[in-house]
This record gives C-alpha cells, sequence and structure tokens, in this order.
C-alpha cells in the first residue's frame, strides 16, 4: 500500500521499532513513550489490509446474492 512489503515475521519483528520520547520530572525520574515509526505502520497496514478488503468484498458478494435471490427470482406462487 505504502510501497513497503514486509513479511509477517517482519512486521512483527519491526513492531518494537520506532521513535523514544524520553520525560523526566523535578524527581529525576524518567518517562518513555514510544511512538511507531512508519515503517512499522506501513507494514502492519500491508498485513490488514488484504483481510480487511477480502472481508468487504465477501460482505458485497453476499448482500447482492440475497439481494438477488429475495428481489429477483422468480416465487412459487400456490396453484
Amino acid at each position: 500500500m505504502f510501497g513497503y512489503h514486509y513479511s509477517i515475521s517482519e512486521a512483527l519483528f519491526r513492531f518494537g521499532e520506532g521513535i523514544v520520547y524520553r520525560f523526566s520530572n523535578s524527581a529525576g525520574s524518567e518517562i518513555a513513550w514510544c511512538c511507531p515509526s512508519f515503517y512499522t505502520l506501513a507494514a502492519w497496514s500491508n498485513l490488514i489490509y488484504p483481510i480487511a478488503l477480502g472481508a468487504a468484498l465477501l460482505g458485497a458478494y453476499a448482500f447482492f446474492t440475497l439481494t438477488l435471490a429475495y428481489c429477483v427470482a422468480p416465487r412459487k406462487c400456490p396453484e
């Protein structure tokens, strides 16, 4: 999607990478917060995007199939 194509193992390995922001308070203790890098987000989007696309296409297929079966197909009439 973004041009970065990682395998699942590479995406899991890169999950821990990112930018670490460090803050220290007046007592001297540090707080670290990790922001995921662009490469990590690109890897996970390449992993999740095909699954979401497949689910959307399957849902659309089911919707239109049921619509055709209910609205267009000939109904049985009692004789």
